[in-house]
């Protein structure tokens, strides 16, 4: 059963990063279809915005990419791409995925989840509160996307799987009401 249940979860994973390098390395190739140029470089921050990189390290590949570009201007596509793609490992590697909470905290600590439909928000929520649970947290999942149907009945099945409060507003209602 448990093995099921993991199983089950890895492919789920596995699927939704394949989507997820599947559309990145369209748009990449897509960039690299043209000459490498200021617009290119512009292509390639635009992406990883998309990619939801973050402001620094989005301007530190770009920075790394026109000293790569200065260092061999007559690099094939296959080479640039061979380049980010050592580049984002690295950046990968280097990050620490250990979740900070503020240790002087005298009362409620809020994270506000925000983002585009569709991009793992709440099953994000939803392992953050497993996290915190497990540290000997209280949570409390306040569900404020009324504009999305089915956003408060996903976040009630994980408030009841992972047995923490919910509080929530009906569907179409004012979100701030949470």
């Amino acid at each position: 059963m448990v093995f099921q249940f993991l199983k089950a979860g890895y492919t789920a994973l596995k699927s939704a990063l394949q989507k997820s390098r599947s559309f990145f390395a369209q748009k990449l190739a897509s960039l690299f279809a043209t000459k490498v140029d200021e617009e290119l470089i512009e292509g390639l921050e635009e992406l990883f915005f998309e990619a939801d990189l973050g402001l620094p390290t989005s301007q530190e590949l770009i920075k790394k990419t026109r000293k790569f570009l200065k260092e061999k201007p007559k690099a094939a596509p296959a080479e640039i791409i061979a380049f980010l793609q050592e580049e984002l490992t690295q950046v990968l590697l280097a990050k620490n995925s250990s979740l900070h909470m503020p240790q002087d905290a005298s009362g409620p600590v809020v994270l506000l989840i925000v983002g585009v439909n569709g991009n793992g928000k709440t099953t994000s929520i939803a392992k953050l509160a497993h996290i915190l649970k497990n540290d000997g947290k209280k949570v409390l999942l306040a569900g404020a996307d009324t504009f999305r149907a089915g956003a408060q009945e996903q976040l009630a099945i994980w408030a009841d799987r992972l047995q923490v409060d919910l509080v929530c507003a009906n569907y179409k209602s004012d979100p701030a009401a949470v």
